[in-house]
């Protein structure tokens, strides 16, 4: 489709926990690091989860942009607790 425009959406994916920023990890390993809003591809390095600083400063793509699923953690907990009542622990 010659001459038409193509819409550069942003993926997104839903997680039930956000992990860590892999390149706070890297640059300070004894301070907590922040979370990932990203996973997105990175010069040299292939693709990393990324906080909104590291994203903005490294991110050589788009990549997909993540989201913490809504009571997801609640969900897990009553979850493993029914679970637990069913194996008689």
């Amino acid at each position: 489709m010659a001459g038409q425009a193509r819409s550069l959406k942003q993926r997104t994916a839903t997680l039930t926990v956000l992990p860590p920023c892999d390149l706070c990890k890297m640059e300070s390993p004894l301070s907590i690091p922040q979370t990932a809003r990203y996973d997105a591809p990175i010069a040299g390095n292939g693709w990393a989860y990324l906080c909104l600083y590291h994203y903005i400063a490294y991110a050589v793509g788009r990549g997909t942009k993540l989201i913490a699923e809504s009571g997801a953690v609640e969900r897990e907990i009553v979850s493993a607790r029914q679970r637990l009542a069913e194996e008689g622990a």
